[in-house]
């Protein structure tokens, strides 16, 4: 299923906008590999997107993709003239097929992003308050 969130802040007289949109999926959160598959998405879209978002950072816009126990949360706030732009360049990429998970750049960037992924989780093991 699928819930959107949309807020407008004019409190300040500025007209910033702010929209969540949850991807509800219990496939995010069946397994252990199915987790880290979804951190592993999440990340491998914020390095595919960010020369494509730079722009709309620089206007004051931010998102962000979480995955939770429910599914993935897509959250964009920002400057309304901003936000819908770049709600919609991380929605198209996340759409099955889209044009930045295909091509033989996201197998280099994929191997990048998994790497760095895996010495969090050794540095994460070896700072343990446990040991």
């Amino acid at each position: 299923g699928l819930q959107v969130w949309h807020a407008t802040d004019v409190s300040l007289g500025l007209p910033k906008t702010h929209v969540y949109v949850h991807v509800a999926t219990p496939d995010v959160y069946c397994s252990a590999e199915a987790w880290v598959c979804a951190r592993l998405y999440c990340r491998l879209l914020d390095d595919l997107l960010e020369p494509h978002v730079y722009y709309a950072q620089l206007a004051g816009a931010s998102y962000s993709l979480t995955p939770v126990e429910s599914g993935l949360v897509l959250q964009v706030s920002g400057y309304s003239s901003v936000v819908s732009k770049l709600a919609d360049a991380v929605l198209s990429a996340m759409a099955p097929g889209g044009a930045l998970l295909c091509g033989g750049h996201i197998n280099q960037r994929f191997g990048v992003v998994a790497g760095k992924m895996k010495q969090a989780c050794r540095v994460w093991a070896h700072n343990s308050p446990l040991q």
